[in-house]
């Protein structure tokens, strides 16, 4: 039996750039180089965390995020040496059409 080899990839900073873009949009002082966890409202103040929370209930937010410089090339790559790419990620209840939003983008920048 052919087993396919199989690549699991985080969304999140992985190839959509949601850090950096979420300091920017967010107006949240940190630098994204050295936040290193993946739970930014550890790091960020209340009154921050409430900019963040009503940017992240916004479906156009999720709609338009940038790729992680390198993100296409790289799904290329492992899809080119036989892997299957499954995207993983965790949504975001509170944000109307999350999932089709998710869905939508990977579709668009990876041909999912």
């Amino acid at each position: 039996m052919d087993k396919q080899r199989v690549a699991l990839i985080d969304v999140c900073d992985c190839v959509v750039d949601l850090k950096p873009t979420v300091i920017k949009e967010a107006n949240v002082v940190i630098d994204p180089e050295s936040c290193m966890q993946w739970d930014l409202f550890n790091l960020i103040s209340v009154e921050e965390s409430a900019r963040v929370m009503k940017l992240f209930d916004d479906p156009e937010f999720w709609r338009y995020l940038p790729p992680v410089v390198g993100a296409h090339e790289g799904i290329e790559a492992l899809r080119a040496q036989g892997y299957r790419v499954h995207f993983l990620t965790s949504p975001w209840n509170t944000c109307e059409n999350w999932e089709g939003i998710r869905r939508e983008w990977l579709a668009r920048l990876f041909s999912w």
